[in-house]
């Protein structure tokens, strides 16, 4: 009696089909492989974009100057061919705006949840400058000591008398969207302890990133 042995393996059509599926799973990793690395370097482009670090220099040392700095001692200011000459709000207005703003305030640190009213010193106006203004295209800012009730701009002009440091926090201003990059609303002929904070950067390629953030002054500081 003759025994067949039946041979069992892939037929064409299924090898085809196999293949096909296999071509399928590499087509599909290969875009999602891709797709996460343009994913990667958009967001590290975007990270390390020279105007995205510049607009977040820029804005850490705005937010932190005022949380230190005294409402009632600080002055906006338009600059006109190296001149300081104080921000005033046009005629029916109350929103003086300027180039250039300064702030006085205090280069120590108190804990506010253990300072009692009977610490607070109205009459205190600070001890330090910092100056945010702009040169060219490019923000800085002047650090230094308070001599003799003057800071940092004296005479009409910026002084460096008493400068400890200078900052570059920002390269590649736009003046043309914004030439007044620092505002504040007068009330009473006082400020209003607000300072607002509008800039615009722009690139050799031309992408753009727009700043606008406001700090709040402190009304008053411990003895």
């Amino acid at each position: 009696m003759t025994h067949q042995r039946t041979i069992k393996g892939f037929s064409l059509i299924e090898l085809i089909i196999a293949m096909a599926a296999a071509t399928i799973l590499v087509l599909v990793g290969g875009v999602l492989l891709l797709g996460s690395n343009k994913a990667y370097s958009q967001v590290y482009d975007s990270i390390h974009d020279s105007i995205a670090q510049d607009s977040r220099v820029l804005t850490v040392a705005f937010g932190a100057m005022g949380r230190q700095s005294n409402r009632n001692d600080y002055t906006i200011y338009k600059v006109r061919s190296g001149n300081f000459v104080e921000a005033v709000p046009d005629n029916g207005k109350s929103v003086a705006a300027g180039q250039a703003v300064e702030f006085h305030y205090w280069d120590q640190s108190f804990d506010e949840l253990f300072s009692g009213e009977e610490g607070m010193d109205v009459t205190d106006v600070g001890t330090h400058y910092a100056l945010f203004y702009l040169d060219g295209d490019k923000l800085y800012a002047d650090y230094g000591h308070i001599m003799n009730g003057l800071g940092a701009v004296q005479n009409g002009s910026r002084s460096e008398r008493g400068l400890i440091r200078k900052v570059l926090l920002a390269r590649d201003v736009d003046v043309s969207k914004t030439p007044e990059l620092f505002s504040h609303e007068m009330l009473g002929g006082s400020g209003s302890g607000c300072v607002n904070m509008s800039v615009t950067l722009t690139n050799d390629e031309g992408k753009t990133v727009d700043i606008k953030t406001a700090t709040l002054l402190r009304v008053t500081w411990p003895n």
